[in-house]
């Protein structure tokens, strides 16, 4: 027999008789399952084992990562589904990073994770990153793999004390910056 323990009205349900081994199907609810397992001979002696165990039978989803496209300073973010996630990794260039699961935030039954990483090492090159979450089932999603150039390096302004002049009402800029990804 076995019985289910978080249901406040449960009972007990005949899974095999007359065997000393039972190789029987049965089905449970996602999520977290206590369950208690007897055995009882002819006799009425019984011997009750308790069993807790975990169903995700739904695979994770990964919806959206940002940057989509461009440039990265370090900051990255993913959305996605999964109610049991157990990980998930930034991988990005040649490294990776393990995120913390408690620093995201839940909305409308998707969850939402801004990481930042120090991109400094890959500044002036372009990189792959991708996001890989595991659920408490094992099951893996990833996300597609975008390349996106690295730009760590602030514009630097070159002639800061003599930018302007003016004549009169009018004020006239000549500005020299350095910068190789000029906006």
């Amino acid at each position: 027999y076995y019985k289910d323990n978080l249901d406040e009205r449960g009972f007990w349900r005949k899974i095999c008789s007359g065997v000393s081994v039972c190789n029987q199907k049965t089905n449970f609810g996602e999520g977290e399952n206590n369950i208690s397992i007897k055995a009882e001979d002819k006799s009425g002696n019984e011997a009750i084992k308790e069993s807790v165990f975990f169903v995700d039978s739904k695979k994770p989803i990964i919806y959206k990562t940002l940057p989509k496209k461009g440039f990265a300073d370090g900051n990255f973010e993913v959305q996605f589904k999964e109610e049991n996630p157990a990980s998930l990794v930034l991988h990005y260039g040649t490294k990776t990073k393990n995120i913390n699961l408690n620093d995201c935030t839940e909305e409308k039954k998707k969850t939402y994770c801004d990481s930042y990483v120090d991109l400094k090492e890959f500044d002036g090159t372009e990189i792959n990153y991708w996001y890989s979450l595991t659920d408490v089932a094992g099951t893996i999603a990833e996300s597609k793999p975008i390349m996106i150039k690295v730009d760590t390096t602030a514009p630097v302004i070159n002639n800061p004390s003599s930018f302007w002049t003016q004549n009169g009402k009018y004020i006239y800029f000549n500005i020299s910056i350095t910068e190789s990804n000029f906006d």
